[in-house]
């Protein structure tokens, strides 16, 4: 979050600050198999199109979730930034960056929230 100066005559030369707004972004690199790879389509999509997607990032062992509660942020995110890396053997790298987007569902704007999610069987 970014910080806000909050003086007054009241704090004496003093320039207090105050809490302004948050922002959320993400950063990750994503290695993906040329040909069907669904969700570097599906991210390729969103950068091209400006279209929103919900993001997750949680805690939790590398590997998967199975048997595992996770808890994190949920957000809706649009891909600001997809540049892709030089070929590589086993694929290719793209750098993706996501910024939190204003977005609408139902009449209700969508913010940021921290979600649990129950162990997975």
């Amino acid at each position: 979050k970014n910080m806000v100066d909050l003086p007054s005559r009241g704090t004496s030369g003093w320039n207090p600050k105050g809490a302004g707004l948050k922002s959320m972004d993400l950063t990750f690199g994503y290695l993906y198999q040329t040909g069907t790879d669904e969700v570097f389509a599906a991210l390729r999509q969103a950068f091209m199109l400006d279209t929103p997607l919900v993001f997750g990032v949680l805690d939790g062992p590398h590997g998967g979730i199975a048997g595992r509660t996770v808890q994190g942020f949920k957000f809706p995110g649009i891909v600001s930034e997809f540049p892709i890396s030089e070929e590589l053997e086993d694929g290719r790298r793209v750098e993706v960056k996501v910024d939190f987007a204003r977005h609408v569902l139902s009449g209700s704007l969508l913010l940021p929230e921290w979600i649990t999610i129950a162990a997975l069987t």
